[in-house]
């Protein structure tokens, strides 16, 4: 019986596994003082402004995370709590946040 054909090539072992790439990587410590701030879309010198109390979202932490507890509730701006959920983080639904403050009153 004819056993299948393998559709893998040997490589040869002086051959590298993977293509190097020889360019010159940047880092941090290459960056003199007067370089400008890169552009990611913040900008470092102005900090957001805080949020007003009354525009934070409440929230139930369902994952251990950053000091925070499963059925913690957490205060967060609209922004954070979307972001925080889209990871599956805290639940902003008004059942588990008020479940959530049932348990730790």
């Amino acid at each position: 019986m004819n056993e299948p054909t393998s559709r893998r090539r040997p490589v040869p072992a002086s051959a590298p596994a993977e293509p190097t790439n020889t360019a010159p990587v940047a880092t941090a410590a290459d960056a003199s003082p007067t370089d400008p701030v890169p552009s990611d879309g913040a900008d470092q010198s102005n900090p957001a402004p805080p949020v007003p109390a009354s525009a934070l979202v409440d929230a139930r932490v369902l994952v251990a995370h950053g000091g925070h507890q499963p059925n913690d509730v957490v205060a967060l701006s609209p922004d954070e709590a979307a972001a925080a959920e889209a990871f599956g983080l805290v639940d902003t639904n008004p059942v588990a946040v008020a479940y959530a403050k049932s348990l730790g009153a």
